[in-house]
């Protein structure tokens, strides 16, 4: 089966097949809809954060005027909460979780993916970096749709 890069979520299927871990969400959206974004924990001694980004179609997002395709958000560095408007003429974003523990950017591990909790219209997303023993806790951000 091929993976349509932007188009549909993919999951890591290195959990095992009764496992919903995603290694990559894709979440439908409104043209011109804002999200929030929270940072709600990190329980790591590194940089953790996520990406986020138009990969399907034209477009782009926006967070206090800066404008790309593509945003990387650590937590070490961005507000706990930022509002991110997002133009995707596909309607579609991409988000997965991102860390850095040995000096640069690093994500979509074998061992690394999200577990999803939906409350009403928020999304809460609590992550592994690396390592098979895990509580899904590494980082913990939300995404609203507003």
């Amino acid at each position: 089966m091929n993976f349509a890069v932007g188009k549909e979520r993919l999951y890591n299927k290195n959990f095992g097949k009764d496992k919903n871990i995603i290694l990559w969400d894709v979440q439908n959206i409104e043209n011109g809809q804002p999200i929030k974004i929270r940072f709600l924990k990190n329980n790591t001694n590194y940089r953790q954060g996520i990406r986020i980004a138009v990969d399907d179609g034209e477009g782009e997002l926006e967070i206090n005027g800066l404008k790309g395709r593509v945003m990387e958000l650590w937590d070490d560095n961005t507000p706990n909460e930022i509002v991110c408007v997002c133009k995707a003429q596909e309607g579609k974003i991409s988000v997965y979780n991102i860390w850095n523990e040995r000096g640069y950017p690093e994500s979509q591990s074998d061992s690394s993916g999200m577990v999803l909790e939906e409350k009403g219209n928020t999304l809460i997303y609590k992550c592994n970096d690396f390592g098979f023993e895990s509580t899904f806790d590494k980082i913990i951000f939300s995404i609203e749709k507003m």
